[in-house]
């Protein structure tokens, strides 16, 4: 299956994260870990480590599809877990491109 979508999501820590130990942030993400698995081989997830080279984000996601129902459901359900609803993290900026469209 071709991967012709491609999100690049910005989101930020809040300090209420970062009172947490490693090994409670490690738990939540599991949680997620555990979504972005069930999507696997429809979505791409691809987590970089930003926050020693941007202030407006702590962290970027890359997903890459080429179905924009998988990754909207899959983002719906990364939303529900307590790193989004427990006020740790916010998403600060999403863009989408398009792969290589020739304009023959």
């Amino acid at each position: 299956m071709t991967k012709n979508i491609c999100y690049i999501i910005s989101i930020r820590a809040k300090p209420e994260w970062l009172k947490l130990s490693r090994k409670s942030r490690n738990g939540y993400w599991s949680k997620v870990d555990d979504i972005v698995q069930e999507y696997s081989g429809r979505v791409s997830f691809q987590y970089y480590d930003a926050d020693a080279f941007h202030a407006e984000h702590s962290d970027l996601v890359i997903c890459e599809t080429a179905n924009l129902f998988d990754y909207h459901h899959m983002w719906d359900r990364i939303k529900d877990t307590e790193i989004f609803t427990s006020d740790y993290y916010e998403i600060s900026d999403v863009r989408m491109g398009i792969k290589g469209v020739s304009h023959d």
